[in-house]
Order: C-alpha cells, then structure tokens, then sequence
C-alpha cells in the first residue's frame, strides 16, 4: 500500500515528500511577495538546505551518458536515454547498486522524463547525432514493473521537439519550450499538455521567453522554468545565449508571468537541473559560454520570501541530467547521477551524488494518489494534550469533508487528535497536530474542507459545536488516479465488501476467501509499543495460561527485512517480522482483540491507562497503525476484535453510550481507512453459563448500528460467537436481518460439528433476506484447537472437518486458534512457525477453491453422499466436490448431474493426481469414489 502524508510543522509551513510519491509536484499555500528587480536578492544567513553534496558509495556503476534524464519512481532513480541506445538503470538506495534494464527502441536524448501512476514518459524529446537532432514524433510510455517501452500517442506533428522541459499537475503532463531543428536553429516558447489517459494534447499560451534545455519544477500550484537558452549552431551561438528569467505559470489562474529582474536566475546555464522540495525550488549545474567545465554551482528559490539562496556545490559539475529525489531512512534525498563534466559532450559521468534535505515540513494544498490507496492530511490546530483538562478526544472534533467535483459524492470522515504528528516515534502526549485518512473510491478531482470543531461532547455529536479553531491547509484539492498498488496490497484488492455471504475485493472485481491466524488474540499485548504491560489475572479453567511477560516475537526478528518500517529507531522489528513471515506462509488474515482489559491476556488497551477510559494513548495508537498499515502492505487483513466476553460490560454496562462510543470513534478515525479491515464486535459475545454478564440483545444491536452509522467505508462488521449450538441459537437470532450486521465469526467446540451447523447457519441467515458471511475462526476443542506440528503434525481431523468442512459448507475463510495446553497456544505463541503444516494445508485448500471453483455460486450436496464422514460441495450443472477420508468408503449419487469425469486433487500437499477417472458406463445413481490410494484424504473433483 502507499501512504501519502501531510505533515505541517510549527517553525514553517512546508510539505514533507513521501517515501512513495517523488513526483515533481509539490504545493503551497503562501502567496509569493516581489522584491527588488534590480539586484538578485540572496540570501546569506540561515540557510534552509545546510547540508553538503556526498557522493554515494555505490556498488555498480550505471552506463556512462548525457543529455539523459533522471526521474524518480516507487522510491527508486530511472536514468533514462541519453546519446546512443542505452539501457535504463535503476538504482535502489537500500543496496545502493545500478541495474541494468530495457533499452528504449530508438536513441532518446534531451529531454526531461514525467513519472506518472505506474509509468515513466518521454516527451519532448530528440533522436539522432548533432547538430541535426530530429524530435520524436510520439511519446513513449516505460513501465517499470514489466520493464518495457511502449509507444503511447503521437505528437501533433506541428508541436514536436526536443530540449524540452515537462512537469506533472493534477493528472496531466505539461511541455514548455525546446527547439524543432536539432542544435541549429527554432527555439520556440510553446506551452502544452498531455493527458496521459486519453492522449489528448493541447495547445496553451505561450510560455513569456523562449528557450530549450531547460527544465521545469511545480511548486505551490506554479510552474517554474529556468535556465536553459536558445541554441543557435547556424549562427556559431550554441552555448552563449543562455536565459537568466525565471517564467511562471500559475495553473489556478491560467496566467503567465515573469519574476522581476532582481530575481533572475544567479546562475545563467542550459543542461541544467531543476526540482521541487520542500524548501523550495532547486536548481543547479549545465553548461555556458562563459566556462569550459560543467557547472557545479546549486541554488535555491523561495517563493515566500522571494529570495535566492547559495546551496553547497556539487562535487563535480555536470550538464545534460537532473535531479531526483528519494527517501532514505527516513530522509529526504535530492539525487544526480551522470551527465557530462565539461561542456558539449564529455566527459561522461558515473558518479551518484545526493544532497541530504532538512526535515521540515510545508503545508500543501493538493497532491495525487490513485483509487483505493489511503492518505493521509495533518492539521496544525490547537496545543492540547492527553490529559488536558479540556478533553480533546470529547470536546474537539476534526470533520473533513471530501468531494468528489464531477459527481458530487461527498465523504465525512472524522479525523484525530496526533500530538506532534510523529508520536510512534517520539511517545508524544501533547502537540497541534491534528490527523485524517482518507481512501478515495473515485477517480478523478476531489476537494476537501477541514474543520476543527470545539464544544461540550462536540465529539460525538457535531451538532453541539460551538464553532470551529482555526487550523492550516484546511481546504484542498487531490487528484486521484487508476490504481497503482501491487498484490498482495490490499489497496490493490480494494474494498473488501460482502456480496452473497463471501467477501467480494470491489477493485479486481472478484471473491476473496480469508485464510489466517486466530492466535495469539493478544498479538497486540507486545514490548515495543509505548504503554503496554500486563496486568494481574488469575488463569480462568477453559483458559491458556498467561505469565507477566509481554509478547517479543524473537523467532521472528530475522524476518524483519532492510526497509521494513520501525519505531524509535529499532522497535518494532520482531513484529514486522511476524507479519512478514504471515505473507511468506501465504496467510491473508491476523485476527487480535483491541480491548481486552479483565480478559485472559489482559494486556491490551487503546487508552492512557486502564483507568481513563476517555483518554486514548496517542503514541500507542500511531504504533499500532505503522504495524496495520504494513499488514496492508503484506496483504494480511485486520481482523479487529473489540471487546471479549468478559468485559463487554465494561464500558457504559453495556450500552453504546459516551465511553464505548468514544473507543468505537477513535478506532474507527485511526484505522477505517484500511482496505482490509474487519470489525469484530466481539470474542465470544454474550451471556452464557461460564461467564454470565454480558451484553443484551439490544446492547449488541446498539453497537452494530454506531459501526454501520459512524465507519465512512462500511467496513465489514461480525460477531463472534460461542462455541455450542445451543448458545449460538440463544444469541444470534434477534441478529437476523439486520443490515448493519454483515456475518459471523464462528466458533465450534467439536470438529466434527463444523460443516453441520455452519451449513445450519447459512441457510438460517439466507431465510431471512439478508445472508451471512460465516468465517471458520475458532475450532475446539478448547484446550487444543490448531495443536503445534511437534504435537500434530499431520492435522488430519482439523484439514478434514474445519478446514475443508467449513469451506464446502459455503464458509468464507478460516483462522487457526492455538488452543489453551500446548506450546505456543493462544496467548504464549511466540513463534508461528509452530504450525507450519497446518498454514500449508490452509494455502493449498484456498488455492484450490479461488483456481478450480465458482464457489460463490455453489452449495452444500451433503445430501448427495450415500455413505457418512463426507462433505461434498458444487453445482450440479457444472463441478461438484467430495472430501474422501483416508481408509473411507465414499459413494455419492450423481444421477441429476451430467458430469463425466472425476480428478483427484491431494488437500496435503496439493496438486492433482496424473489420471482422471471416467463416469461413463457407471451406476451414477449409486457411484464409488475410488482415490488413486487410501493412505491419506483426497479431493474428489467431479465435472
């Protein structure tokens, strides 16, 4: 998944760039103030980019070249072109190694690359030998995930050249400036833009000053040109007559302008490079008749003050490249690589130079990111704290409104209380930051409009504001683009919706099945988080046992990978490694509770402290979100688990009343914007003989309805239930079409007790109009549930009964819970490579329904099985499935089906037996399924 994020700062109002989205788009909200015109105003003191030009330690060099580009794109450098047929290289800031990749179809030179979505354009640009340069005809689209170039659209003929500079605004790639007839003559100021999804060019004004290499840099919703100049070989003029204006369109006004004179660029070169950052705009090296050598000079303009400023020289001067810039460790980079050391054509470079950015962050007002992949606006607000007297998690509420502009659809998302915006990493308790994500389901522009609001419970109810506190970059713009995320992402999957009872992934339009964990339920109960520990609890007697010990995770520290996010410099990594090592197993599912104060583990809580239970513990929070979002990443949902049984009366007795509505609130604002989450209403929720407090028919129905009314998304909401059928029928009646409940989390004491009630079940939820999404998520018995591989290796009853019986009796997924007296069980499990075989078989029997079956749209056939311990599963007019138990007589009658053959399909370890059997001239009516052996359990697939 790739997270944008806004993150304004106290000192300055800058924009901080994210370490996935290095497009040259950055934006501001001051307006810019002229100074002097008869002097280049610079800057001496206090310079906003200290640091020194490094060069980098690279292990590989790239191909030497000029007259390339550099372009950035998923955290990674492109060098692109450059005079002969080169391949791209692609450098990587974790190994800091060039790779060598495609070469373009032609030679590409002189140009200024575009990244945008998924792919890297070329415009603009020039092929052949100098001093007669043809401009390219049409613009070529690289990809990087498949490495290949594709031609995208043609060039109107009359608009074509090279030596051009190109910027991206608001899902559109600008051209400014270039020449037509190679280096001798036709420099022009022509201005146009290209849609990149329809290939629609068009022509704009002119930019004031004509002028080719030269490059371009948006900032603050202005375009920037600078350097460059208008070559001339005809006249013997190809380096002097450089530009030293600065032009400037503003995209908001439609307007060009030119900065006065005393605010002409200091360096007067063409070949140059040029960027945004957040400091402003960035410019340096090329090449001019005044020297034999490359430039090496840097300087940056800042529009806010209207001011020039001297940046540290590169190490060694180059025309003919750019710069590009990349996240680091968690810092900022500007990059150059290549280019020519002296003027004309060499020598050529393979030196990686970069410049370290300050962290200091700006205010922005509009940004791109594509079709389900979150973002994330900060608001600097009121100083409030934790444990202000005014209580800001129930007297402040941040409303943000977006608006999709063609169709008028609007969000409401309610955002948060963030400190100093960098609480996982700081443990702050206290700040002005104030914090909202958002997942666009929409293409195309929409708005934003933020507000703060203030008032007694304003919280809960924006009706009782009293007004609103001022705070920055409350209206805005972002421009939401195709989606660009990769599986197992699960922005790439989308909305994980319910259609039919099975999950249903809204952005590949197609079902899902949930395969995962169910343990340990306090995953949450971990060392590194700020605020955690155990509290006293006595060891109940259906229970696992539980010490003073916090969860480490050791066994997974070397799952941990260079990249992977941390906290406070080393926290976190056991954790991150655990999730890593779910993706790895092939696992799509970690469910924990949330709140499990007076539970077993007792160590989990979203508050300051078990005793405030209207404070909520911001740092905590932020920390659980960095693991959250990266189970994103991995493709692991979040599986939410609010409450368990015994202190689902804890908050308001019961009732959704202030503090309950306050937790649900909070969660909600802090993670609803996850494609993959699910919200549990509870473990085992409900009054039964062990434990008899619990909710009331109502209060469960309260509480389902603030989730359906209050989450923006409509994420997923279910219910865990107990574990016998008499108990399930006592409770989950009064639940029966009831829109804001999406299905069940079921619990079954007895394996062999599975198939029966889930199909029970299913066909209770489907009389009544609304069906029930019924996932496999806790099997007994209680004290042994998914034993350890040391224990029991094979799994037979549970591959058998849970796995394979829930599935075919129409479940949407299974999770494993790891029973209460083995190693590593339910709130021990340190190391989930203890059931290695089981995650195997799991992955094997998904698998085989996603690949082999239209499951969503077949039914329980138990009733087809002639003979007892099978299940059997399909659609008579097309497959059916039949679970043969090893050493099992298995006979079905298949006389209503038209079905011809039977394969064999092995549920251990995968894969189908080389021979099919023939149904032809057999009694279908009475028909022997006779797996190839009978020392283990076969599928039967029969079509």
């Amino acid at each position: 998944m790739k997270y944008r994020k806004l993150v304004p700062s106290k000192k300055s109002n800058s924009v901080k760039p994210s370490s996935f989205f290095y497009v040259l788009v950055f934006f501001l909200l001051v307006a810019c103030q002229h100074s002097s015109e008869t002097t280049t105003v610079m800057q001496k003191k206090q310079p906003l980019i200290s640091a020194q030009w490094e060069q980098v330690a690279q292990l590989s060099d790239p191909v030497p070249r000029h007259e390339a580009s550099l372009v950035a794109h998923d955290n990674k450098l492109y060098l692109l072109g450059g005079r002969r047929v080169n391949p791209t290289d692609v450098f990587d800031p974790n190994t800091n190694r060039w790779e060598s990749r495609a070469k373009p179809p032609l030679e590409i030179h002189h140009f200024q690359a575009a990244a945008y979505g998924d792919d890297i354009y070329i415009l603009g640009a020039f092929t052949g030998g100098f001093p007669n340069e043809q401009p390219i005809d049409r613009v070529i689209k690289y990809t990087p995930e498949t490495d290949t170039f594709h031609d995208a659209h043609v060039i109107p003929e009359d608009r074509r050249r090279g030596g051009a500079a190109t910027a991206v605004y608001q899902g559109k790639i600008y051209v400014i400036g270039g020449i037509t007839e190679g280096h001798m003559r036709g420099t022009n100021a022509w201005f146009d833009s290209y849609d990149p999804k329809t290939g629609e060019w068009q022509r704009l004004a002119d930019a004031p000053h004509g002028r080719d290499h030269t490059q371009a840099a948006v900032y603050d919703h202005k375009l920037y040109l600078l350097g460059g100049r208008k070559s001339s070989f005809a006249t013997k003029q190809v380096f002097e007559l450089t530009t030293p204006y600065v032009d400037v369109y503003d995209f908001r006004t439609q307007q060009w302008s030119t900065l006065p004179k005393g605010l002409n660029i200091p360096l007067q070169s063409a070949g140059n490079m040029a960027i945004a950052t957040s400091q402003g705009v960035l410019v340096g090296g090329g090449e001019s008749g005044i020297q034999g050598i490359a430039h090496n000079e840097v300087y940056l303009f800042v529009p806010e003050t209207q001011v020039w400023q001297k940046v540290s020289s590169l190490n060694l001067g180059r025309h003919g490249s750019g710069f590009a810039m990349l996240n680091h460790d968690g810092v900022d980079y500007v990059y150059t690589v290549s280019g020519s050391g002296n003027r004309g054509g060499g020598p050529e470079l393979v030196s990686t130079e970069r410049l370290a950015l300050p962290k200091q962050n700006i205010e922005a007002s509009a940004f791109v990111t594509g079709v389900y992949e979150p973002i994330t606006l900060d608001f600097i607000g009121q100083d409030t704290s934790e444990m202000d007297n005014n209580n800001p998690f129930i007297n402040n509420h941040l409303s943000v409104i977006f608006t999709h502009l063609e169709s008028g659809k609007k969000h409401r998302i309610k955002g948060y209380f963030a400190a100093d915006g960098d609480a996982a990493n700081t443990s702050a308790s206290k700040g002005h930051v104030w914090r909202a994500h958002f997942t666009p389901d929409q293409l195309g522009s929409w708005s934003y409009d933020a507000k703060l609001h203030y008032g007694e419970h304003v919280a809960l109810d924006i009706s009782k504001s009293k007004g609103n506190i001022s705070i920055t970059n409350g209206t805005g713009n972002i421009d939401v683009v195709a989606n660009r995320c990769k599986a197992p992402d699960f922005c790439a999957l989308g909305k994980i919706s319910i259609v039919d009872g099975y999950f249903y992934a809204d952005n590949q339009d197609k079902h899902w099945l949930k395969g995962g964990t169910n343990s340990p339920e306090n995953l949450l109960g971990f060392e590194g988080f700020d605020g955690t520990y155990r509290l006293q609890s006595q060891t109940r007697q259906y229970e696992a046992s539980v010490n003073t010990q916090l969860h480490e995770f050791k066994p997974h520290s070397n799952d941990w990978q260079i990249g992977d996010p941390v906290w406070q410099q080393e926290k976190g990594k056991n954790l991150i490694g655990l999730i890593n090592y779910l993706e790895s197993a092939s696992l799509n599912s970690a469910y924990f509770l949330s709140f499990n104060i007076n539970g077993d583990g007792n160590d989990v809580w979203p508050h300051v402290s078990p005793d405030h239970m209207t404070r909520f513990d911001v740092s905590k929070l932020d920390q659980w979100r960095i693991v959250f979002e990266h189970m994103q990443r991995k493709g692991v949902m979040v599986h939410v688990v609010l409450q368990e049984t015994e202190n689902e009366t804890l908050l308001d007795n019961g009732n959704t009343g202030l503090t309950r509505q306050l937790y649900l609130s909070e969660m909600i604002a802090r993670f609803a914007h996850l494609n993959g989450i699910i919200w549990n209403l509870g473990e085992e929720n409900g009054p039964t003989h062990w434990s008899p407090v619990g909710q009331s028919h109502a209060q469960r129905k309260a509480m389902f309805n603030y989730l359906h009314e209050h989450d923006p998304y409509g994420r997923p909401t279910i219910i865990h239930t107990h574990s016998t059928s008499k108990e399930k029928h006592d409770i989950l009646p009064p639940l029966l079409a009831d829109e804001s409940v999406d299905g069940l989390s079921f619990q079954v004491d007895q394996p062999k007790l599975v198939n029966e009630q889930l199909v029970e079940w299913k066909a209770i939820s489907q009389a009544s109009g609304l069906p029930w999404l019924i996932t496999m998520d806790e099997v007994g018995l209680w004290k042994d549930g998914a034993r350890p591989d040391s224990v029991d290796a094979s799994h037979d009853i549970i591959r058998f009964h849970t796995l394979w019986g829930s599935l075919m009796a129409g479940g949407a997924g299974v999770e494993w819970y790891f029973g209460a007296h083995h190693p590593h069980n339910d709130l021990s499990a340190e190391d989930l490579r203890s059931r290695t075989n089981i995650w195997k078989q799991t992955r094997i029997a998904l698998d085989f329904f996603e690949n082999q079956l239209a499951y969503w749209q077949m039914k329980p056939l138990n009733q087809l099985v002639i003979s007892n311990n099978s299940y059997a599963f399909g659609n008579l007019h097309s497959k059916m499935v039949v679970y043969v138990a090893k050493n099992s007589q298995v006979k079905v009658d298949l006389s209503d089906t038209k079905m011809s053959y039977i394969a064999w399909f092995n549920p251990i370890e995968g894969g189908f037996h080389v021979q099919r059997t023939s149904l032809q001239n057999v009694n279908k009516a009475n028909t022997s399924l006779r797996p190839p052996s009978k020392a283990h359990d076969w599928v039967a697939l029969i079509y």
